[in-house]
C-alpha cells in the first residue's frame, strides 16, 4: 500500500473509530477524508462519461486487417477525412509517447498521442491532445478480432467529455461520424 492508501486507511480507520465511540469526527477530520478521497479516487480513471463504440466486419483475416490498423500513422491511408498522411513530430509509430498529427480535409488537424500498442492483442489504444471534434478528455481504442470464419471484425471505441459550448448529443455525434466514416472506409479497402 502506498503512501496515499495509508492515509486513507488512517482516516477512514479514525471516522470508524470515532463513530464506533458514538460521536461525531471533529469536522476538520471529516472534511480532510473527504478532499483525501476526492484527491485519490481510485474508481474513476476514465478520462470522460461518454462512449462511442462502432464495430465493422471486414472479409479478410484479422492478421491483414491488423496490418492496416495497428500502423498508427497509416490512418491518414484509409480515412476519408484526411487530407494526406500523418505526420510523426516524435517517437516511434509503436511505442508509448509517439505522437500524430492528421491534417484534415476540412483544413483542420488532430494531434493524437499513442498510450497502447499490442501487436498480440491486436490493439491500439491513443488519446487526442487537440482536434476539431468537439471532445475533451477523449480516449479511443482500436482492436481487431477473429470471428473463426476467415473474417475479422474492428471495433473502434472512445470515452469522452463534450467540450465547453457543445451539447452531450452533439459531441456524441461528431465522433459516431468520424469513426463510421473510417471504418466503413477501411472495410472497403481489398485487404
Amino acid at each position: 500500500m502506498g503512501h496515499i492508501g495509508h492515509r486513507l486507511f488512517f482516516f477512514a480507520a479514525l471516522a470508524g473509530l470515532v463513530v464506533i465511540a458514538g460521536c461525531a469526527p471533529p469536522p476538520a477530520i471529516s472534511m480532510r477524508i473527504v478532499a483525501v478521497y476526492d484527491a485519490v479516487n481510485l474508481f474513476d480513471r476514465k478520462p470522460g462519461k461518454l462512449t462511442v463504440t462502432e464495430i465493422r466486419t471486414a472479409a479478410t483475416t484479422p492478421n491483414r486487417v491488423w496490418a492496416v490498423v495497428g500502423d498508427f500513422r497509416g490512418i491518414g491511408s484509409w480515412h476519408p477525412w484526411a487530407a494526406q498522411p500523418a505526420r510523426y513530430p516524435q517517437g516511434d509509430p509503436r511505442a508509448e509517447g509517439a505522437t500524430r498529427v492528421l491534417p484534415l480535409v476540412s483544413g483542420g488537424s488532430m494531434r493524437d498521442r499513442l498510450l497502447e500498442w499490442d501487436g498480440t492483442r491486436m490493439t491500439l489504444r491513443y488519446a487526442a491532445e487537440d482536434g476539431d471534434l468537439s471532445v475533451t478528455k477523449f480516449e479511443a481504442t482500436m482492436r481487431v478480432t477473429n470471428n473463426l470464419n476467415g473474417t475479422s471484425n474492428i471495433s473502434w471505441s472512445a470515452i469522452f467529455d463534450a467540450a465547453e459550448g457543445t451539447s452531450e448529443e452533439q459531441a456524441i455525434a461528431e465522433v459516431q461520424e468520424f469513426f463510421a466514416a473510417g471504418l466503413d472506409a477501411l472495410t472497403a479497402l481489398s485487404l
